[in-house]
C-alpha cells in the first residue's frame, strides 16, 4: 500500500496499489482546473508546454500563456 498522490493537503489515504485513492484523481483534474481557471486553459498550458518542449515555440512565447493563464486566477 501506498499515500494518495492527489495533492490536497488533507488527504492522507492509503491507496490500494495505484497512486489514488478511489476518486482522488478526479480530485486532482479538478484542482488543477481550478488554478488554471478551467479544462480549456489546462488544455492551453499542456499544449504550450509540449510546443516549447519541441521548439515549436520560443521562451517568451511560453512564458506569456503562463503568465496570461495564471494573472487571470
Amino acid at each position: 500500500m501506498s499515500r494518495c498522490k492527489c495533492g490536497q493537503p488533507d488527504c492522507d489515504k492509503e491507496t490500494k496499489g495505484g497512486n489514488f485513492a478511489p476518486g482522488h484523481d478526479q480530485k486532482l483534474r479538478t484542482g488543477l482546473e481550478d488554478k488554471t481557471g478551467g479544462i480549456f486553459n489546462l488544455m492551453r498550458l499542456v499544449h504550450s508546454a509540449e510546443d516549447y518542449s519541441r521548439g515549436k515555440m520560443c521562451r517568451a512565447e511560453f512564458e506569456n500563456v503562463v503568465k496570461a493563464i495564471f494573472t487571470k486566477n
